[in-house]
């Protein structure tokens, strides 16, 4: 059966890979990501050339009514939402201006707050925008992307070990409330 699918953080190169994997399968795709980059409408081109469907949709995680749009325009284009692959999520050396990981004493507020809103609240709001749509369905996969980094943790990414760890416990309790 062919799945509809969205993939956020799918102008990276893991986000990508999963947006492609389910192209290849004959699947609908929309491509997620922050920034849209023409690696991101090459892929929607190159799945829309096989097997699958696709479109690109240009998507900020953090901001709830941006996710909520998108399953909801995914939805009206396509009748329904099968999949989530919430894979949007970023160290601090990939989200600050300066580009690079700074040690904890060395982060702002800011800093940690960029980290947490797009780890936590990205992947909060991707949960619970797809979980409404899929209960009314009665179907539906949610993935949520973790990082080993949440249990070993890493010099300079305090901030990204905290919020991967925190999105454990949001991937497990939602698990166990959404999961039945």
């Amino acid at each position: 059966m062919q799945k509809v699918v969205i993939v956020t953080g799918a102008a990276g190169v893991l986000g990508g890979a999963i947006a492609s994997a389910f192209g290849n399968a004959g699947d609908k795709v929309v491509i997620s990501d922050i920034n849209i980059t023409p690696k991101a409408e090459e892929l929607a081109s190159a799945i829309n050339r096989g097997k699958g469907e696709a479109f690109v949709r240009k998507t900020d995680i953090r901001d709830w009514e941006e996710v909520d749009g998108m399953v909801k325009e995914t939805v009206k284009k396509w009748g329904r939402l099968d999949v989530i692959a919430s894979v949007g999520g970023q160290s601090l050396g990939r989200l600050s201006k300066e580009g690079k990981d700074k040690l904890l004493l060395e982060h702002t507020v800011e800093d940690w707050d960029l980290v947490m809103e797009t780890n936590l609240r990205g992947n909060f709001n991707c949960i619970k925008a797809a979980a409404g749509q899929m209960i009314q369905q009665k179907d539906g996969q949610i993935i949520i992307m973790g990082s080993g980094t949440a249990n070993k943790g890493r010099v300079g990414a305090s901030s990204y070990a905290a919020a991967k760890s925190g999105l454990y416990g949001l991937m497990r309790s939602a698990d166990l409330e959404l999961g039945g």
